[in-house]
């Protein structure tokens, strides 16, 4: 990827975040250089897997386990359809009260998403598999410890990146977002957002590892209902904050909304 940005940078065009602007040269590199990023990360785990004795040859026939799974999955199905609803609701309020407001959220959703991304999804990865090794053991003070430890790892990594977003995110976003264009209002606002919404990084990733012990017991029903539930407040808080705050605001209160249902659902 580091690769890909320095010819980026090198071959003719505009540098923009527009992709008319920047031209087809340079949007056709982004597009193959972070494909062949994902195969590479691909190919990298194939010599692995072998020495772990994994098969690469289809399994014909029924397995038990297959019927779990896809019971499982009506379940995940559910979740994705509510959390969809929630979405929907996000996004007609925002671009109810101002045409940018979609994009100034989503753009603050992706810069919260990198630190989560590093951190607090590497220490699910690393965890997953004592959760599920003690939820197959029936062992459930081990399953706490486990939670346990995810917990205080993750507050130990993103409480620091948390505090950093609230206290510089409208510099961050000016910083990140501002170039090459006329004025840095936008990206202020982008930053007031992210700094507003930064308090949701720790309770998202806890909510996330919650959610990750459910799966491990084999319980996809659980994460549902939560969902559920964070959803039912949320929807209320969203379409109040057109009511009480200026149209330029609404995006803020809306990344609020989303942080503030986290800890909602974190603690259901």
């Amino acid at each position: 990827m580091l690769a890909t940005l320095a010819v980026y940078a090198l071959i003719p065009g505009e540098i923009s975040i527009n992709p008319i602007t920047m031209g087809e040269p340079k949007l056709l590199v982004l597009g193959l250089g972070t494909t062949i990023g994902v195969v590479a990360q691909t190919l990298l785990l194939l010599p692995y897997m072998k020495r772990v004795g994994f098969n690469y040859r289809p399994l014909w026939g029924w397995d038990s386990r297959l019927s779990q799974a896809g019971g499982m999955a009506l379940w995940v199905t559910g979740y994705v359809a509510v959390g969809q609803i929630g979405y929907v609701i996000t996004t007609r309020v925002a671009t109810a009260a101002d045409a940018g407001s979609v994009v100034t959220y989503t753009n603050a959703w992706l810069l919260l998403q990198v630190p989560y991304g590093v951190l607090g999804v590497s220490l699910l990865t690393t965890l997953m598999p004592r959760l599920s090794r003690a939820a197959a053991n029936a062992d459930i003070r081990q399953l706490a410890n486990d939670f346990s430890l995810g917990v205080r790892l993750s507050t130990l990594a993103l409480v620091p990146v948390a505090a950093v977003m609230t206290a510089f995110g409208d510099v961050l976003g000016i910083a990140l977002f501002s170039i090459g264009a006329g004025g840095g209002s936008g990206a202020e606002r982008l930053g007031l957002t992210v700094a507003w919404s930064a308090f949701g990084i720790l309770p998202y990733a806890v909510m996330m590892l919650q959610i990750r012990v459910f799966y491990a017991q084999g319980d996809s029903r659980t994460p549902t209902l939560i969902q559920l539930w964070l959803i039912t407040l949320k929807v209320p808080l969203l379409l109040l904050c057109p009511m009480v705050l200026p149209s330029e605001q609404v995006v803020i209160g809306i990344a609020a909304v989303n942080s503030l249902s986290f800890h909602l659902g974190r603690h259901r």
